[in-house]
This record gives structure tokens, C-alpha cells and sequence, in this order.
């Protein structure tokens, strides 16, 4: 994973203008992101199940689309906290779920870029 160090720290309206410019790939900002979480999860456990290679993957197809088909924030990573993913381990931080895999994403997933209902 390349380091992109410091842009993790940037507001999102700074990250979406450097991509926007060019002056940053989505790929740099999502590895900046990713790097970020494997330095301080360990000590805060926010992130349940990171699925870091479709992270990455998204990020490449982010940044094939055309500028002028891109919207105000194209290519911003985000977490997404207690929402259920297709095949992904989601517990709402209760120890009663910690195994739960839901087997389809709701519909109001969909809009997020995550895959919807089979």
C-alpha cells in the first residue's frame, strides 16, 4: 500500500478539492485511509470488518470516471458504521451479533456504492 501520509487528516471538502484538481488520486486517499486504520484500530476498534481490497478496487473504477461525470465528493472514502453488507460481518457493537452476516444489503444501502439486494 503506497503511504500517503497527512491527507487522512485533511477536511472532506479539502480531500474532494485535491482529487478534484488531480492533484490527488482517489487510489492515494483511500491508501492514506486505509493506512490510518491499520495504525490506530488496533487501540480504538472502530472498524468491525474492513474490506480493504474492494476499498481498493472501488478506488481504481473512482478514478477511471470522467471529471465531468464526477459529483462534489467523488472518491471520498467513508465508514460505514452498524449498517448490514451482503457477506460482510456486522454487529451493531453487540456481543450477541459478533458473527452476524447478513446475506443481502437493504436497499437503503444502495446509494452508498455498496451492493444491493439480491
Amino acid at each position: 500500500m503506497k503511504t500517503t501520509t497527512g491527507l487522512e487528516q485533511l477536511s472532506a471538502i479539502e480531500q474532494a478539492a485535491l482529487v478534484r484538481a488531480g492533484d490527488v488520486s482517489v487510489v492515494e486517499l483511500v491508501c492514506a485511509h486505509l493506512d490510518r486504520i491499520e495504525r490506530y484500530d488496533p487501540r480504538v476498534n472502530a472498524i468491525v470488518t474492513l474490506d480493504a481490497d474492494s476499498a481498493l478496487r472501488a478506488a481504481v473504477e473512482a478514478d477511471r470516471v470522467p471529471a465531468e461525470q464526477r459529483g462534489a465528493l467523488h472518491g471520498l472514502p467513508i465508514a460505514i458504521k452498524a449498517a448490514d453488507t451482503a457477506n460482510m460481518r456486522t454487529t451493531y457493537g453487540h456481543p450477541s451479533i459478533a458473527n452476524n452476516i447478513p446475506p443481502k444489503t437493504p436497499c437503503t444501502s444502495n446509494g452508498l456504492g455498496m451492493p444491493g439486494p439480491s
